[in-house]
């Protein structure tokens, strides 16, 4: 199972954004996962913030919080794409462990008071706050 969805309501540049994702079986039907992952990524298919193959609890329907460096526009742009892609296994009549995909496209609006030039390192401890040169603007402790 396959489905592309594109959501209307825009992301504002590195805020929270709630991306919805329910699961389907082969017949439309709602179905509870036996494994789930997901990955964001730009247009061209390029990793965003290190999201790629994030494992997530299964649940009939899910939302995955995006944030931060998740929404940061990467290319200077008024509007940049991204998705979410996600991909899970279930069973049914048909067999176990049939595999589902879908893509979840949005759009992030560039507000104008946010520097581009600046982006957001993660790490499991801390937020830093870098330029387009690397050099350390400010640190956050979680």
């Amino acid at each position: 199972m396959a489905n592309i969805t594109v959501l209307s309501e825009h992301a504002m540049e590195r805020s929270t954004y709630l991306v919805p994702v329910a699961f389907t079986d082969e017949d439309g039907a709602a179905v509870t996962p036996t494994a789930v992952t997901w990955s964001l990524v730009k247009a061209n298919g390029d990793v965003v913030n290190g999201r790629e193959d994030v494992a997530l609890t299964p649940a009939t329907s899910v939302g995955i919080l995006l944030y931060g460096a998740d929404l940061a526009i990467l290319d200077g742009q008024g509007y940049e794409a991204r998705s979410v892609v996600v991909e899970y296994t279930y069973d049914s009549t048909l067999g176990d462990d049939i595999p589902g995909k879908q893509e979840i496209v949005f759009t992030i609006a560039n507000l104008k008071r946010i520097p581009r030039a600046a982006q957001y390192l993660v790490d499991a401890d801390e937020v830093d706050l870098v330029d387009a040169d690397g050099a350390l603007i400010q640190v956050a402790n979680g």
